[in-house]
């Protein structure tokens, strides 16, 4: 029996919209992954933009989105949560989007699934989601904050 190969779009962020920054190290890698467990990549999405931005602001998330239930693509791989968005609500709403059209996010870095194999919601996944999105919008401001603040309220 002939095994049916899984079509999947990548999607890839970062946030500096200079040189110093580029997606391609998280295409390469994701694509890699893609071939190594028999998926055919359909379409690449990236995106130059802060994660901090509110989904309508980040055209190329809109894009895909739109992709994925157009094309009844049922999987997006992601290298990490925070590549998806570094605010939590805008997470869990682009989550809540795909999850109501059947579509699985795979988080690369921590080997997450939003949905099962049968494209049920995956509880586990839903909570830890939710964890990682607060610690992905935390890191930024952790970075920006001089170290004496930071520890502030350290024991």
């Amino acid at each position: 029996m002939k095994q049916e190969i899984k079509e999947v779009v990548i999607f890839a962020r970062v946030s500096s919209t200079g040189d110093r920054q580029d997606y391609q190290r998280q295409v390469n890698d994701l694509t890699d992954y893609a071939t190594r467990n028999g998926m055919k990549v359909k379409r690449v999405f990236a995106e130059k933009v802060s994660g901090g931005k509110r989904n309508e602001e980040r055209e190329e998330l809109m894009n895909m989105i739109a992709y994925v239930k157009e094309h009844k693509v049922k999987k997006i791989l992601a290298s990490e949560l925070s590549r998806v968005g570094r605010n939590t609500l805008q997470v869990l709403k682009t989550i809540e989007i795909l999850n109501e059209n059947g579509i699985s996010l795979f988080i690369q870095n921590y080997g997450i699934e939003t949905l099962t194999d049968e494209g049920k919601i995956n509880p586990m996944s839903q909570l830890l989601v939710t964890i990682l999105a607060e610690i992905a919008g935390i890191i930024p401001i952790h970075y920006s904050t001089p170290s004496v603040e930071r520890y502030r309220f350290s024991p």
